[in-house]
């Protein structure tokens, strides 16, 4: 129902996650969920979706706020154009300008919102 679902944006709110993955419900033939009754067309589902992606985005951003000035180990992975890229503990992607860092663990100080993650320098 529409209550249920603004219940469950204001769960995820509770929770501050950094991150969300989100998508609609699709039915899925001979399923339990398949035969339920109360079955919400694409265009309602899909407005929701969006609401709990906006929702998603703004607790990302606060996150990423949150992090920001913060040092952090950063384990490096790949290189991504003039960017190196790797995550912390807690699976902040940060990008740094830098050359073959790849399986490095560097302390970084994150500066701002940069892409899908945070832009930072290495110390």
């Amino acid at each position: 129902t529409e209550e249920e679902f603004q219940q469950s944006l204001q769960f995820i709110r509770l929770c501050g996650f950094a991150d969300m993955h989100i998508f609609p419900y699709s039915r899925r033939p001979d399923t339990p969920a398949d035969k339920m009754p109360g079955q919400l067309g694409n265009a309602v589902k899909e407005a929701r979706s969006r609401e709990a992606i906006a929702v998603a985005v703004e607790m990302k951003n606060e996150f990423c706020q949150s992090l920001q000035g913060s040092t952090q180990a950063v384990l490096f992975e790949e290189s991504s154009g003039e960017y190196y890229t790797g995550y912390t503990p807690n699976y902040m992607k940060v990008y740094v300008k830098a050359r073959d860092l790849h399986n490095q663990v560097c302390e970084v100080v994150l500066q701002e919102p940069f892409r899908d993650g945070m832009l930072g320098n290495l110390l």
